[in-house]
């Protein structure tokens, strides 16, 4: 993955970051791209996620996103919830038993949705990613910040159980 050489340079316009959401979007699906169905779904380390779940934990982040951003656009403050270590959990749990089929949709369609969004939102809003109430901030961490966080995990998982 190339690594920009801060995050400001990738928020400082939607242009730039859309292009780099898609080049780390491109990494993190590759991942699971051409893999069979039941490789999804075995945990990627002992007692933890698999891969059908990093997606519905992506889309649940994005999905939040897409709220939280239009608060803030709105001028209200705004709030994931709970914090995010129980956020992860109760979705875990709410999203565990969806079928991959569902999964794959809701994926494309969270990732859709908030970069449709991202889109429309003014740079100036964009590049301030200082604080969990700035919209660049949820843009990061709701698309490659995040997706990085769980590429290598991954690429791990693939090159062990799927390697040609």
């Amino acid at each position: 993955m190339i690594k920009p050489k801060s995050s400001d340079a990738v928020l400082k316009n939607p242009q730039t970051f859309l292009a780099h959401e898609k080049m780390v979007w491109s990494e993190l699906s590759a991942t699971w791209k051409g893999l069979p169905d039941s490789i999804l779904l075995i945990a990627i380390e002992a007692g933890g996620w698999c891969i059908k779940d990093v997606m519905n934990h992506t889309a649940t982040w994005q999905e939040a996103a897409i709220r939280v951003v239009g608060d803030l656009l709105a001028g209200r403050f705004a709030r994931l919830g709970p914090n995010p270590q129980n956020f992860n959990e109760i979705n875990f749990e709410l999203d565990r038993h969806k079928s991959l089929a569902l999964t794959r949709k809701r994926l494309t369609q969270s990732r859709r949705d908030l970069l449709k969004l991202l889109a429309t939102v003014p740079a100036t809003k964009l590049n301030n990613e200082f604080g969990r109430q700035q919209i660049g901030w949820w843009a990061k961490w709701s698309t490659y910040g995040h997706y990085a966080q769980h590429l290598d995990a991954l690429k791990a998982f693939r090159q062990k159980h799927y390697s040609q």
